[in-house]
């Protein structure tokens, strides 16, 4: 049973409108039922009731039934274009139980035959029979399966206590408590009919909410208000948001998956090599994609990638087109400021004291005009940044007259955050600076941005373990070092053995807080220097690496490493109220030799579904013979096939002698090959005793 009270509220009219809907659904089989043992008791009691009385009785259930039918007709007919009106449609169908359970109910006066007691007994076994299936036909709607069973059983008890012996006494008591026991059953009932439509509607919120949050990240990502690209350590574009292909003048399909080398302006190649060194860095300056075309000036800024283990495997920029603020930078050289700009902007004198401060800077730091003007910058300082911080900014102001860079300033309510400082120097016609002026832009969100896109584009959302993707540059990393170092390393296949039982028993969520928990555990199990991570749906992966010089060595600890992770995993799961069971199936590959991860992936999926074949909650190494097997099978399989359409097989006869007398023969099949010529029956007889494709 699921408690209720923890769910989201369901809204009371979705509730009453999937009641009645049920209701209606299954009144054709409760119609039906009810109208043939109508027929059926009519013409049992024909011959000891009044024949008009029996007729009358039989009429009048068939013209109740005749609209009834009718109603349940047009209300499945308005269902399919519409939402029909609970009110209306719930007043006809109780309306219809009312008067089929009057007409029911009189049998137990007008159907009940005096000193008849086989007849007597009959009209009790339909009318008991027909109160059990009221459970099923009316428990979506408690008052109706009340009213059609209290209108059934009541009057029949009635009359079996006015016959005034004790037998009918006990019977009238008996089914008293019949009734009682059915009412108990109709609201246990009509309670799982509730939690079940609660059950769906939950799901389809659920899955809402899972499309809304998608969305909502593909927003965040193509209409970020900067340019965000990853690349790898090749320089190949991995990744890149429609601002970047707006910003380059280049489609989206023809930057993804192309080397920057090959296109790019050769300017920003050094700063975004200097990021695959483990060094943030950025670049400032014109840029073009070809020769012919019209330079932009861009800035940007370069983060080295890393994976779960620290090591560098490629990057992330954010990218602008600073043209428009290059040529403003330009016209502040002589002495124009535009303080429209949605750029918080500083003007000082040649001291550093504040003269101006447009909108967006008061905006930005919490400071009127009134309260700064006359102070210095130091006002915003947020303590980060050491005197060797600001002893190269003015250096580089006085020697180039113009310095950019990452500044952290506190804002008046005292929260910091992080800008983009733009300062330039105004100087006068001989030279001598008169001026500083400064361009702030707040790029906090960029950066914590840049932190998501990274989190998202390796590492699963549910359980914080690296995804495929990451798995996959880890791993060839690792057979890379492996190879070099000549030191054995392994990869584990895992997959839990029950969970689609989970999923489709306790539904979704459930099976969401399995995996969380799982993957709690094998952080628990595994080495520091080893990696987990999650392929999709129930499968794992973990990456053992440096496991020792000889197979040997390194098969024993990946057994232990393995058979604690069984035994972990096997131990009773509490999710919510309910203890479940989950074993898990591990495959292993060992591998020191230079291979490809596809090849180790598929080796440990096939040693996986070996271990399953082996009883599951157990795990299996591969070995190299079971590939050759598979690979020997298949090509068997595809040659049987041909060589049944082209008729390839002959029949020989081998007599049986007894004392030189031939008694009988023996039929022996061969296998005439076009390449590998005669092939005997023990080759492949035995696979054609097996189902498979090519036999059927």
């Amino acid at each position: 049973m699921i408690d209720l009270r923890k769910q989201p509220t369901l809204p009371e009219s979705y509730l009453r409108a999937e009641k009645l809907h049920q209701a209606f659904s299954v009144a054709y089989a409760s119609m039906a039922a009810s109208f043939l043992l109508a027929s059926v008791l009519a013409y049992i009691q024909y011959d000891v009731i009044s024949h008009a009385l029996v007729l009358s009785w039989w009429a009048s259930i068939f013209a109740v039934t005749l609209i009834r039918v009718n109603l349940v007709r047009n209300y499945l007919q308005l269902a399919k274009q519409q939402t029909p009106s609970n009110d209306v449609w719930l007043f006809g169908f109780r309306l219809g139980v009312v008067a089929i359970s009057i007409l029911w109910g009189s049998t137990g006066f007008l159907m009940f035959p005096e000193q008849n007691l086989p007849h007597q007994l009959f009209l009790i076994f339909i009318i008991a029979g027909l109160s059990s299936a009221a459970l099923v036909s009316y428990a979506a709607d408690v008052h109706s399966a009340q009213i059609f069973c209290s209108s059934l059983l009541l009057p029949l008890a009635l009359q079996l206590q006015m016959q005034g012996n004790s037998l009918y006494a006990a019977m009238s008591v008996a089914s008293v408590l019949y009734l009682s026991y059915i009412m108990i059953w109709l609201r246990h009932s009509n309670k799982i009919i509730t939690e079940n439509i609660v059950l769906r509607w939950l799901a389809h919120a659920r899955e809402e909410a899972i499309r809304v949050s998608e969305e909502r990240y593909r927003l965040l990502l193509n209409h970020s208000p900067v340019g965000i690209f990853h690349f790898d350590k090749e320089l190949s574009i991995t990744y890149c948001n429609e601002h970047v292909a707006e910003i380059l003048h280049k489609p989206t399909e023809d930057i993804t998956g192309t080397k920057l080398p090959s296109w790019a302006d050769a300017a920003i190649i050094p700063t975004l090599i200097s990021t695959l060194t483990g060094r943030t860095a950025s670049y400032e300056g014109p840029y073009s994609n070809s020769p012919d075309s019209v330079n932009r000036w861009i800035d940007m800024s370069c983060a080295p990638s890393l994976n779960v283990q620290g090591e560098i495997i490629g990057g992330i920029a954010v990218i602008r087109d600073s043209s428009e603020r290059k040529q403003v930078e330009e016209m502040l050289r002589i002495g124009a400021v535009a303080f429209e700009s949605q750029t918080g902007i500083m003007v000082t004198d040649a001291d550093s004291k504040i003269l101006r401060v447009n909108q967006a800077f008061t905006k930005m730091t919490g400071y009127s005009a009134e309260e700064i003007v006359g102070k210095t910058p130091a006002i915003l300082g947020s303590g980060r940044h050491g005197e060797a911080f600001f002893h190269t900014m003015w250096d580089d102001l006085r020697s180039a007259g113009f310095w950019q860079g990452e500044i952290w300033n506190q804002h008046k309510n005292g929260l910091v955050s992080a800008e983009w400082l733009t300062i330039s120097a105004v100087t006068a016609p001989g030279g001598k600076i008169t001026h500083y002026v400064g361009a702030y832009s707040d790029i906090t969100q960029n950066k914590d941005a840049i932190a998501e896109i990274h989190r998202l584009a390796y590492y699963d959302p549910l359980t914080g373990l690296p995804n495929r993707r990451l798995l996959q540059d880890r791993l060839s990393q690792a057979l890379a070092a492996s190879a070099r170092s000549g030191i054995q390393a392994a990869i584990m296949f895992l997959d839990l053995d029950n969970f689609k039982t989970l999923n489709d028993t306790r539904g979704h969520e459930a099976g969401d807080r399995l995996l969380v928990e799982v993957a709690k555990r094998l952080r628990n199990i595994v080495r520091e220097t080893d990696m987990i991570g999650r392929l999709g749906g129930d499968e794992f992966v973990v990456l053992l690496e440096n496991l020792g010089p000889t197979a040997e060595q390194a098969a024993q600890t990946a057994q232990q490493i393995g058979d604690k992770i069984l035994s972990t995993l096997s131990l009773p799961y509490r999710l919510d109220d309910h203890e479940f069971m989950c074993s898990t199936s591990i495959g292993i590959r060992l591998f020191r030799e230079r291979e490809t991860v596809e090849e180790l992936l598929k080796h440990a999926d096939l040693a996986m579904y070996q271990a399953k074949s082996a009883g599951r909650n157990t795990l299996c190494f591969f070995d190299p013979a079971m590939q050759t097997l598979v690979t020997e099978r298949a090509a068997l399989e595809k040659d049987l096939r041909r060589a049944l359409q082209n008729n390839e097989f002959e029949l020989f006869y081998q007599p049986q002698v007894d004392s030189n007398r031939v008694i009988g023969a023996e039929a022996l099949l061969r296998w005439k090959h076009p390449q590998r010529g005669w092939i005997l029956p023990l080759q492949f007889i035995r696979w054609l005793k097996k189902p498979s494709s090519f036999c059927r």
